[in-house]
């Protein structure tokens, strides 16, 4: 009896660190090394991105003066406060182009979408304090997530340094960490240059949009893989419908929309139609969650799951 205790004790010790994180070391494409950490179904970096390179070979150009940062038209990276010796403490600040490049992170890895990070709050105990609609997108409040700071729990090993502001200059070390993450967030419309970011303050973080001219900092995520083997995170976008949960109309948060296709959780299609106005009719769906479709002119596919009350 007193050997069994000593066993149950000791895998109640081990197991959580066991059974929710694996960690393992992968290279950017300068050589650069990162330990990963594995967070329910998601692996994750525990460093922030530092290649001076996409992973296609092309350098991504060196900005430090104040009004070139904030007029690049290309992609971009900056060491926090113009030194390199931050390089390895906070990793390299990134602007937005270099983000919607799709090369940023190393192959087989890229910036997380706003859905992701929403995932990643739902494997920890982060709890949802607030949501509230905001043109196109939904901002979200999570509270209690200490563990994903460095010295947590969790291994994400996040510090807290903040990035470069929109005119080139640098916010303070320990106020707050912006991290952008993949996707436009609709405001004022498509020519709002604003984007999807997530924010960590000391117990907090957030999900919003902020303007694209801003430097913060890339935490990767792995790609999922399929069954055959083919990574499947890359070929589709995202996409937000709003309001979510709806009642009678959605309106969806992506430009260039040509056609649009909703089905049910069995695979069936319901609606199939041209996309030519603001808002899709949804009055006469039965309550439950639907899966929207959405192809672009380019040929571009969006997915997003919603709810019909």
């Amino acid at each position: 009896m007193k050997n069994f205790l000593i066993i149950t004790l000791l895998l109640a010790t081990i197991l959580p660190c066991v059974l929710c994180q694996t960690t393992n070391e992968i290279s950017d494409f300068d050589g650069n090394k990162y330990q990963t950490v594995k967070i329910g179904n998601q692996e994750w970096m525990t460093e922030n991105l530092k290649t001076t390179t996409y992973n296609d070979g092309k350098p991504i150009q060196h900005i430090t003066d104040e009004n070139n940062w904030t007029n690049a038209t290309e992609g971009a990276y900056c060491w926090y406060s113009n030194n390199i010796q931050n390089k390895d403490i906070f990793g390299a600040m990134y602007n937005w182009e270099a983000v919607n490049s799709n090369k940023l992170c190393p192959d087989g890895w890229h910036v997380p979408s706003s859905i992701e990070f929403d995932q990643l709050m739902e494997n920890t105990s982060a709890i949802l304090e607030s949501q509230s609609p905001d043109g196109g997108g939904e901002i979200k409040v999570y509270k209690e997530t200490k563990e994903l700071l460095e010295g947590g729990t969790s291994g994400l090993e996040i510090k807290r340094f903040s990035g470069r502001r929109a005119y080139g200059f640098y916010n303070t070390i320990e106020s707050e960490t912006w991290f952008w993450l993949s996707g436009d967030f609709y405001h004022d419309g498509p020519n709002e240059r604003l984007a999807w970011l997530f924010t960590v303050g000391e117990n907090q973080m957030v999900r919003s949009g902020y303007y694209k001219y801003q430097g913060l900092a890339v935490r990767c995520l792995k790609d999922e893989v399929d069954d055959t083997g083919f990574s499947n995170t890359k070929q589709f976008l995202q996409i937000d419908v709003y309001p979510n949960p709806c009642e009678n109309y959605i309106s969806l948060r992506i430009p260039n929309v040509e056609t649009i296709k909703i089905s049910n959780t069995l695979g069936s299609n319901i609606i199939k139609c041209k996309y030519e106005s603001d808002q899709v009719d949804v009055s006469g769906l039965e309550s439950g969650i639907y899966i929207l479709e959405a192809t672009l002119f380019d040929g571009s596919i969006a997915l997003c799951k919603f709810i019909k009350r």
